[in-house]
């Protein structure tokens, strides 16, 4: 048999909230590294002025220059700003 837990105090639920928060938190910059990490590999691949001139028309001018796209950009650039 089992013994039985004790209840958890107040102070323990929320050590372990902030505990599961920062976990999460790492999660989400590990997976944003991840991400950019793929995007750099697939710009710098055969294909990549070909995503640039996708990306052109969706990305936001303020966020082109991580995409290496001139700024500025012609009139496909569409101002998500």
């Amino acid at each position: 048999m089992s013994r039985r837990k004790r209840p958890q105090t107040a102070a323990e639920i929320e050590a372990a909230i902030r505990r599961l928060e920062e976990e999460k938190q790492c999660a989400i910059v590990a997976e944003d590294r991840r991400r950019g990490e793929l995007l750099r590999g697939y710009l710098g691949g055969k294909h990549g002025d070909a995503i640039r001139a996708s990306l052109g028309r969706v990305v936001a001018r303020g966020d082109a220059h991580l995409f290496g796209l001139e700024a500025g950009g012609g009139s496909e650039t569409v101002a998500a700003d």
